[in-house]
């Protein structure tokens, strides 16, 4: 199992950290703090969380939302009370894919 995060040309500096949070009904839960880095041209600031490096992946679900954040806290953890760069909310799959394999 994994999650993975990633923001395509933030008008940031290279080297400023973002934190990513998940935002769910209950708590925010903290992710990931990458540093913006240059990547074919253009920044970028990514995290992969997996279980096959025994990392805690949270379980996600329709409606909750990650949230990429500017700064990261004193240690390099993610800061889910930094200023708000953007907000994607996890919808369900209606590809046609996702649906054969639902019957």
């Amino acid at each position: 199992m994994s999650l993975t995060g990633e923001m395509d040309n933030p008008n940031l500096t290279v080297g400023t950290p973002v934190s990513f949070c998940l935002v769910k009904m209950s708590a925010t839960m903290p992710l990931a703090a990458p540093q913006a880095m240059e990547a074919s041209g253009q920044l970028v600031t990514q995290f992969v969380l997996t279980s096959q490096n025994s990392q805690a992946v949270p379980t996600v679900a329709v409606g909750d939302r990650l949230e990429a954040r500017q700064g990261a806290t004193a240690a390099g953890g993610a800061d889910c009370m930094a200023p708000l760069l953007l907000s994607a909310t996890f919808q369900a799959d209606m590809s046609p894919a996702s649906m054969m394999q639902a019957r």
